[in-house]
């Protein structure tokens, strides 16, 4: 497949099945490339009832609130940032995508979207 293939097909979802997909994405997750192959990442699923609830406090869209879980991805750090930076992330943890996960229960739409000429200058 042709990425401009896959990318007029992704769509963002809106409404979710109850069914988890986490085996198969983070099986997934393992195996993407990082640089030098340094894997600077962290990954918390939530799935229990405080948790979640806590995450979509987060974000209170109605959408957003039909995930059966999420994912907290955290860039790992080494203590060179954790010094430079002064703070002290826990583990050198950064927190930096919140990802809502679930099997789509919607169809995608039409996408709409400009014209390259108003967004290329």
């Amino acid at each position: 497949m042709q990425f401009l293939d896959l990318v007029k097909q992704r769509y963002s979802c809106r409404s979710y099945q109850e069914k988890s997909v986490i085996d198969y994405l983070m099986e997934c997750v393992r195996f993407a490339p990082s640089a030098v192959n340094k894997q600077p990442w962290q990954f918390r699923i939530v799935t229990d009832e405080a948790g979640i609830a806590k995450v979509r406090e987060c974000y209170p869209r109605r959408w957003f609130l039909t995930a059966p879980m999420y994912i907290i991805c955290s860039i790992l750090h080494d203590e060179e940032w954790v010094r430079a930076d002064g703070k002290h992330h826990g583990d050198n943890e950064e927190p930096a995508v919140l990802i809502p996960l679930g099997y789509a229960a919607d169809e995608p739409k039409l996408k709409e979207r400009k014209p390259i000429e108003q967004i290329l200058k």
